[in-house]
């Protein structure tokens, strides 16, 4: 197998960590954050896409 190493931009990819409790309502509400992944259960995912308007 082959591997191809490669780089992004800094604002390309940044890793936060926190207590949810701490950070998590900012982080999904907060008009500067284009984007969120994250590792959790359905109802995570669903909590998450309720805060942000996303409807599935």
């Amino acid at each position: 197998m082959r591997r191809t190493s490669f780089s992004l931009p800094p604002e390309m990819f940044q890793v936060v960590t926190g207590w949810p409790k701490d950070i998590g309502d900012e982080m999904i509400t907060n008009d500067h954050i284009d984007i969120i992944t994250f590792t959790g259960g359905v109802s995570v995912g669903k909590m998450i896409a309720a805060k942000t308007g996303y409807k599935w």
